[in-house]
């Protein structure tokens, strides 16, 4: 005869639904989203989230600078669907509309050329 006590795990099997449902995995943390605070300094446009010109950002990275690159993007008139921090698809279709309209290499990757035309404040 087998003792349980409280906390200890059962060797009896779990019983199992009527009907079996797959649910797809949630995150448990709120989407953060930053604010674009704009300032010009020595003629380049900054959105409060870094002061990089060649730092390289590309789907797949989550960090605070990538809220830089969505603010400045929006900021040119492409909406990078949310301001996250967070590089996913929308950034990269909006990067690669960006880059489009500046005649860069549309490959949705944000280096140096790029940050060179995300920091002109025109538009």
């Amino acid at each position: 005869m087998a003792i349980a006590w409280p906390g200890a795990p059962s060797t009896e099997p779990e019983p199992r639904a009527a009907t079996a449902t797959t649910k797809a995995p949630t995150s448990t943390h709120p989407v953060e989203t930053f604010p674009c605070c704009f300032t010009l300094h020595d003629g380049l446009l900054y959105a409060g989230h870094s002061t990089t010109l060649a730092d390289e950002y590309h789907v797949g990275i989550t960090v605070e600078a990538v809220a830089e690159v969505q603010c400045l993007v929006r900021r040119h008139g492409f909406d990078p669907q949310g301001i996250d921090g967070s590089f996913g698809p929308h950034t990269r279709a909006a990067v690669q509309r960006f880059q489009r309209s500046r005649g860069l290499t549309a490959d949705g990757v944000v280096g140096p050329m790029t940050w060179r035309e995300l920091r002109r404040p025109g538009d």
